[in-house]
């Protein structure tokens, strides 16, 4: 189990197949080893202090980071949390920001899909982008309701300390972005 040694007998417990009454959803882990990609950006990471962006009347939900290019590299791949079965998600990247608008900048590439189970799943890119030491890039995330009784929600982990200007979210596709560490996430 991920919550460790402590939980269970020693990591694990047991669970019959034909017990309901566990969860009415599972959550899926398919994220890379840490060897894949010379280096993660990241500002948390998928533990049990996974929490939910919810409360969205849109059908829509935005979220986003900025980081900033430790070396010369390419980007190749992101990685992206959902919590519902086949929701309809959309990853842009920008290339170096205004500092609180992470749909800013020069647009970089733009790859979507529907068919991801709910969890954490890293996408890879279909074109390789060339990133340069001291560039920010924004990796912005919209996922969109594809059927009436799911709202959009995105996944962060509850335990990170946000900075202010890297991480937001806001409803729909335009308006003003939500930075995470004035709203407490």
């Amino acid at each position: 189990n991920s919550y460790g040694d402590d939980f269970g007998n020693g990591g694990y417990f047991w669970l019959s197949y034909y017990d309901s009454t566990i969860a009415s959803w599972a959550f899926y882990c398919d994220v890379e080893s840490i060897r894949t990609y010379d280096n993660n950006y990241q500002y948390d990471s998928a533990s049990k202090g996974d929490e939910i962006i919810g409360g969205i009347s849109s059908p829509i939900l935005q979220t986003a980071n900025i980081f900033t290019v430790q070396g010369d590299e390419d980007l190749k791949a992101v990685q992206l949390g959902m919590h519902y079965n086949n929701m309809k998600y959309k990853i842009d990247v920008y290339l170096n920001p205004d500092k609180n608008y992470p749909t800013s900048g020069e647009h970089m590439t733009s790859i979507q899909g529907s068919v991801l189970p709910s969890g954490r799943h890293t996408v890879k890119l279909s074109t390789l982008i060339q990133l340069k030491a001291g560039d920010t890039f924004s990796v912005v995330v919209t996922y969109e309701s594809t059927l009436p009784d799911q709202t959009p929600t995105a996944v962060y982990e509850s335990t990170a300390n946000s900075l202010a200007g890297q991480s937001f979210y806001r409803q729909g596709t335009s308006g003003d972005w939500r930075d995470m560490y004035y709203e407490g996430k």
